[in-house]
């Protein structure tokens, strides 16, 4: 029995030359996971299940008309906000943006699913959802929270949405389209992204694979294609700067170029990313380009749609007032820079549960063991990649110091635009914000050294994080049919 085990046992230099082998074709990897539970994700996920799903689905049927930039409809009889007598709240503005009457009807089937765990999927709302077809008919809806973005967020739905249109399907129909869409373009972009990407693909390939990513590229929204953006600029950069010529070509400026222009202008705090391009291996015109051409880009869509920035939509009793916030936070800088030393322990637990996934309206919470172990694999994954070599040290330093200024510029943003007024503490953060910032951390802080032979402990954690995925798609697929299907 011994002599048997021994021989079905591997060694650690065999384990180090199928890892060494496997790390060179990581992105065939990460496509069959990602075809697999991606597309799957896009079909058991019901209905307008993520959060502002059905706005993202407006927005992307509002482009797929040929509106770019969205145009409020008041119903106001003045154009002055609605203030309290104190003028310290401000109530919503009456009126929207026009949109498809179909899709208020279709999504309206899975409403009462909405942060209630205790409702189920029935046959009856995937069959009232499926009885309305696209028709000429608009009417006004209010979603300014997503028709402020531009339209490049929305290639891939808008596609699946004119498809649908052309193929006379409904408009339940088409949004599943839509979502199969959006998902296999990004999963395209991200397997071409892990080709180029070498010192930090391993970490790119677990970001990747995380519950959060996966549900965001599964669904009709922007987020998925930002992160999938954020991904093709680091493995291009990664591929350059490693490689033996260091040179851009033409088209790899005109495509870093477009990258950044199109997350800055769905997310502007990704804006800051751009100082990166003053450290690549360029020439000063070159850099030049690269910054003042997205600049001038990011900066024109937004005096065209800034009309729509300034429409007043949340609740009264949030107490959101972004100019008097603005005001707040200039006049006392000291008080606000504190907000970022002012924890809140059990706040942070639940974002860095967000972070690796807490799917649906957010309301399908993985075990908790699960986060634990995922925490675990990433922590070894950065430990895979880390390098202390002084390659590009400047570089690397720029990568995580402009990763650093986005993160605090999205703090900010939030804290101005959808926190309460004088609030003590930074609120209206979502951890899906932050995944694009995760492929530069792994980019600052992998080095651009030629890529080595793996050493035992590497092994041992490539083949960790090679099989993780596999955990993933177990656990996802259980709780989405607990969270929706099985009563």
């Amino acid at each position: 029995m011994l002599h048997n085990w021994k021989e079905l046992s591997i060694s650690w230099k065999d384990l180090k030359i199928f890892s060494n082998s496997l790390h060179s074709h990581l992105k065939y990897i990460y496509l069959t996971y990602a075809l697999f539970i991606v597309l799957l994700t896009t079909i058991i996920t019901p209905g307008y299940q993520s959060p502002d799903e059905h706005s993202h689905y407006l927005r992307a049927e509002q482009i797929s008309r040929g509106v770019f930039v969205g145009r409020f409809i008041s119903l106001m009889s003045t154009k002055e906000h609605r203030t309290s007598p104190d003028g310290r709240i401000v109530y919503p503005d009456s009126g929207g943006y026009y949109g498809n009457k179909g899709i208020l009807l279709s999504q309206y089937a899975f409403h009462e699913l909405n942060f209630n765990p205790d409702k189920k999927v029935t046959r009856a709302m995937i069959n009232n959802s499926r009885e309305y077809y696209w028709t000429p008919e608009l009417v006004l809806f209010h979603f300014p929270n997503t028709v402020i973005y531009p339209p490049t967020g929305y290639i891939f739905p808008t596609i699946g949405i004119l498809l649908g249109k052309w193929m006379h399907m409904t408009v339940f129909d088409t949004f599943i389209l839509s979502r199969i869409i959006n998902a296999t373009g990004c999963i395209i972009i991200c397997f071409f992204a892990l080709g180029l990407a070498r010192r930090c693909r391993l970490l790119l390939f677990f970001l990747l694979l995380l519950p959060l990513p996966i549900s965001l590229f599964a669904s009709v929204s922007q987020d998925g294609f930002i992160i999938s953006l954020a991904v093709l600029i680091v493995g291009l950069i990664d591929h350059i700067e490693s490689g033996e010529t260091r040179k851009y070509s033409k088209a790899q400026m005109i495509l870093l170029v477009i990258c950044i222009t199109a997350m800055s202008a769905a997310k502007p705090p990704y804006f800051l990313l751009i100082l990166i391009f003053l450290f690549l291996n360029l020439t000063p015109r070159e850099r030049i380009y690269c910054m003042v051409i997205p600049f001038i880009l990011v900066l024109t869509w937004g005096l065209l749609n800034l009309p729509n920035y300034s429409v007043a939509w949340a609740d009264p009793e949030m107490k959101i007032n972004t100019s008097l916030q603005m005001a707040y936070v200039l006049h006392h800088p000291f008080r606000f820079i504190g907000l970022f030393f002012h924890w809140d322990l059990y706040t942070i637990a639940i974002k860095l549960y967000e972070f690796i996934g807490i799917l649906g309206w957010l309301d399908v919470i993985l075990p908790s063991n699960y986060y634990k172990l995922s925490y675990l694999v990433f922590f070894l994954t950065i430990l895979f990649i880390l390098s202390f070599s002084s390659e590009k040290l400047k570089l690397r330093m720029v990568i995580l110091l402009s990763a650093f200024l986005s993160m605090l510029a999205i703090m900010t943003a939030q804290y101005i635009t959808w926190t309460a007024l004088e609030s003590p503490y930074l609120g209206g953060l979502q951890s899906r914000y932050f995944i694009p910032l995760v492929p530069f951390l792994a980019l600052g802080i992998a080095g651009f050294q030629k890529g080595k032979p793996l050493k035992n402990w590497q092994a041992g954690i490539f083949i960790l994080v090679v099989i993780f995925p596999v955990i993933t798609q177990f656990i996802m697929i259980y709780k989405f049919i607990l969270r929706y299907y099985l009563t």
